[in-house]
């Protein structure tokens, strides 16, 4: 069962964005200079298309790169979205496509503190740091509940804010890791969790992805109360649920899920078929991360019937994806992400210290300035004053010259 919850920590990886579907005829003739004299925009909108069709996504990843450069703290509050955007779509591509984790941090630091400073909406920003949680709990034979927990409380801020904001792919998509988590911690052993009722209420246009994702959650209720036999059914459920219709990251990992399980049970040649049809889904929708996922449970497998020889196969397509995606260099330490989070925290403060130092600058330079000018207005006033007391005398002196003329004339 040790194996089993560090393979279904995996699928955390496989749950978290949309799949791909056939990508349109895009010209790859990009080139950094032509993206450069762009808006924001525009740049968005080419980036999340070629994001979502899994093509051309370095041309994607210039174009959020160029986007999130883009910010600054006296911005129209408009703009700084479009930045804090461009540090999200850097995070998707960095984390999902290309799996560096370390960048993927850096992306996430750098887009809190556009939300801290601007006050933007944190849903999406919550929803990522829970994956990244999730991350690490995959990097450990054992899993470590903490890192659980903290990607529960992540997914659950997510959830509820998105819920909130009417932000419905984010908020399926944190509900869909909630149940991993919730099984994880334990919690879900404990409690049904409260956004299960609430993702039954909400109007989520797409009925057949919540209809999934609340499948998946009764999945890993069923798991949290030992019953793999009907988990594995909940999995078959989402399946039929929406077929060929079902976005490529969520039909990927309820094969996964189901091979898994199946496995589990000693149902080996029907684990491996989920596992083989999962692995084309994979390819089709271009998913490097979930296909380690799937090799992960071919290997076990293997190892369980004895197939020496398909598992050195498989264990050599893996660690040669590995390779190809950097992973082992990139692997992700909790201590890099609290230590960053706590530079975060000072720079933050630093930043706002600068700014109070600047405004309190240009307050007192405003304060001489009005001095100045009252002073010079009183100034004027007492010259005034003067000029206009002295020709009240002198018409004073003059009328009163006049009356003492007057009387010696008679």
């Amino acid at each position: 069962m040790t194996r089993l919850l560090s393979l279904i920590l995996l699928c955390v990886l496989a749950v978290c964005r949309s799949g791909a579907v056939s990508p349109p005829e895009i010209a790859d003739s990009d080139h950094v200079s032509t993206l450069i004299g762009l808006s924001s925009d525009s740049l968005l909108a080419m980036a999340d298309r070629w994001n979502e069709h899994h093509v051309m996504t370095d041309s994607a990843l210039i174009c959020y790169t160029i986007v999130a450069n883009r910010y600054r703290a006296d911005q129209p509050r408009t703009e700084q979205e479009l930045a804090y955007r461009g540090w999200l779509g850097r995070w998707d591509l960095d984390f999902f496509r290309y799996c560096d984790y370390s960048l993927s941090v850096e992306d996430l630091l750098a887009a809190e503190e556009i939300a801290v400073e601007a006050g933007l909406p944190r849903n999406r920003l919550n929803y990522a740091f829970g994956c990244l949680w999730a991350a690490l709990s995959t990097q450990t034979d054992d899993a470590d509940l903490s890192f659980a927990e903290k990607s529960l409380d992540y997914m659950t801020d997510a959830f509820d804010e998105s819920l909130r904001l009417r932000d419905w792919d984010t908020m399926v998509n944190a509900f869909l890791n909630i149940a991993v988590s919730g099984w994880v911690s334990g919690r879900l052993a404990r409690e049904d969790l409260p956004q299960a009722a609430a993702m039954m209420r909400a109007p989520v246009p797409d009925t057949a992805l919540r209809d999934m994702a609340l499948l998946n959650y009764h999945a890993y209720r069923a798991l949290a109360r030992d019953s793999i036999g009907a988990a594995a059914d909940h999995f078959s459920r989402m399946l039929d649920c929406a077929g060929a219709a079902a976005p490529g990251r969520q039909r990927a990992m309820a094969l996964l899920m189901r091979g898994q399980l199946r496995g589990e049970q000693g149902r080996y040649a029907e684990g491996l078929d989920d596992l083989h049809r999962a692995m084309d889904v994979t390819y089709d929708a271009d998913l490097p991360d979930a296909r380690m996922v799937a090799l992960r449970g071919l290997i076990d497998i293997y190892r369980s019937t004895g197939a020496d020889s398909a598992r050195r196969e498989a264990t050599s397509h893996l660690l040669h994806l590995q390779d190809t995606l950097h992973t082992a260099r990139f692997l992700l330490k909790a201590e890099h992400l609290n230590l960053d989070r706590e530079t975060l925290h000072i720079r933050n403060e630093l930043v706002r210290s600068d700014m109070r130092r600047r405004l309190m600058t240009r307050v007192a330079a405003v304060a001489v300035a009005v001095i100045v000018v009252i002073g010079a207005l009183l100034v004027m006033l007492i010259r005034a004053n003067r000029r206009l007391r002295e020709r009240n005398r002198a018409l004073y002196r003059r009328n009163r010259a006049e009356q003492d003329i007057r009387p010696t004339a008679d």
